[in-house]
């Protein structure tokens, strides 16, 4: 109130302080414009209530939610019907205006196809007077579906790990692991929570640990292209002792490069690293064989070309030589690693090689269950070629009444060893002793040489006798 001494305002001033009340007027109406704007743009429903629960304001996007807000400026909270699923609107209310502290809720709408965050907060004034309160309604459905994507999608990924044999797992900067998948347990036996950090060292070998955190400090370190790699053993709760794994991880690294995560996996290779080095020693065995394959080869040619009569008599000869050879190389190209050739088999095959495999003529007699190695079965069906051969030239497989007889036995134990006896009648022979060249060279000499056999040739009125005993 202006006091009875002041003197009244003059024409000039008024005109000034009503000019300044307007500039006041239209600056603090473009602010609520400008407010106002603000609230439509962000598309966010608000509604605004005094002290008394009764509507004071509200935004254009509050409608869709609220239908009466254009009726229900000054009307209680309770005569606003809502299309939302949010029956304790009015304890929310009611308790920020009493405490003072916000509310927040997640609520949906009465169809279920809409999800809204919302928040109550009190309304203060500029003095910082409460009075009434606000309430906020933020659309977050795409936000809700985007995060309920994001879980099945997490949840699949998982299952698809957890299905796969492989070991999945997470780690922080350092190595330090902060996740595993389950088949963890399954193959160390260790508990998920045990094999945190640096718990999953306990499980692999200590003579591999040291060689593991080399790598992995040379990892940390290492450019942004490159990521961790290890071959280590790990525990086995199955079988018990110890499975190779190879591991691989690569690193997750922020803007700057540096890394904030690694993401790794471990195969194992057990089986693997076996069936690579047995396959090293299956192609040095295939080397070994095929240098003796070899040897045998010029041998046969050397000693064939020596006691030939002519060129046709030598091809003839190494011709049938060399199908031998062939026959026992299919014989052994049959078996596995870890057994041996019958020797039944043998004799069948060198009597096959000369046409004379079965008939009256032949008599075989021994147990079918005597196994040779493979370093004996070569030579041994050499001697037993040349053995066949002659009988078909000179002996009782040229003969009609002549007859072979071949039986073997085994006698002994720890070496056991195995007889044969090589017998033929029925054959009138000459006089003079036959010229054996290669084949008593193979009887006498190299079988005893490299097989420590003991060995015997003789020729007698009717045939053939040979006996041969060597170890198995």
């Amino acid at each position: 109130m202006r006091q009875e001494n002041e003197a009244p305002l003059s024409a000039d001033q008024l005109q000034t302080v009503n000019q300044e009340l307007g500039h006041q007027i239209r600056d603090l109406a473009r602010r609520n414009s400008d407010i106002g704007n603000l609230q439509e743009a962000s598309q966010i429903a608000t509604i605004f209530f005094d002290k008394e629960f009764r509507l004071r304001s509200f935004t254009a996007s509050a409608s869709d939610l609220f239908p009466q807000l254009e009726t229900g400026v000054g009307h209680p909270l309770d005569h606003l019907a809502a299309r939302l699923s949010y029956p304790e609107i009015h304890e929310d209310v009611k308790q920020v205006l009493q405490s003072q502290i916000p509310v927040e809720r997640k609520v949906s709408d009465t169809a279920g196809t809409r999800d809204y965050a919302v928040k109550v907060l009190p309304c203060r004034s500029i003095d910082d007077y409460i009075g009434g309160t606000v309430l906020t309604f933020t659309d977050i459905t795409a936000t809700r579906h985007a995060e309920s994507a994001l879980q099945d999608s997490a949840a699949r990924l998982h299952s698809l790990m957890e299905g796969l044999p492989q070991l999945f797992w997470r780690a922080d900067a350092r190595g330090s692991w902060t996740w595993v998948s389950p088949q963890w347990t399954t193959c160390t036996g260790q508990p998920l929570e045990s094999a945190m950090g640096e718990g999953w060292q306990e499980q692999a070998h200590p003579d591999d640990l040291d060689a593991l955190r080399k790598a992995w400090a040379a990892a940390a370190g290492a450019a942004e292209t490159q990521g961790f790699a290890a071959d280590f053993r790990l525990m086995d709760a199955t079988e018990g002792g110890w499975r190779w794994f190879r591991t691989r991880a690569t690193a997750v690294r922020d803007r700057d490069g540096k890394i904030i995560e690694w993401l790794g996996i471990s195969t194992d290779v057990n089986e693997l690293l076996g069936l690579q080095e047995q396959q090293r020693a299956l192609v040095g065995e295939l080397q070994h064989r095929t240098r003796n394959l070899l040897s045998v080869v010029r041998q046969v040619s050397q000693r064939t070309l020596k006691s030939a009569r002519d060129l046709g008599d030598f091809g003839q000869r190494f011709r049938d030589r060399l199908e031998m050879l062939a026959r026992v190389q299919g014989l052994l190209s049959d078996l596995d690693g870890n057994s041996g050739l019958g020797f039944d088999a043998l004799v069948q095959a060198a009597l096959s090689a000369v046409g004379a495999d079965s008939g009256e003529g032949v008599s075989l007699e021994g147990p079918a269950n005597v196994s040779l190695r493979p370093s004996a079965v070569q030579l041994l069906s050499m001697a037993l070629h040349e053995l066949a051969t002659n009988a078909v030239q000179h002996g009782a497989l040229g003969s009609a009444a002549g007859h072979l007889h071949i039986g073997w036995q085994i006698e002994g134990k720890e070496p056991s060893r195995l007889h044969i006896l090589w017998r033929e009648t029925g054959v009138a022979m000459p006089g003079a002793e036959p010229a054996w060249g290669q084949g008593r060279e193979l009887i006498e000499r190299a079988l005893p040489y490299q097989l420590d056999a003991v060995t015997t040739l003789r020729t007698g009125p009717d045939g053939i006798l040979c006996t041969i005993s060597l170890p198995i």
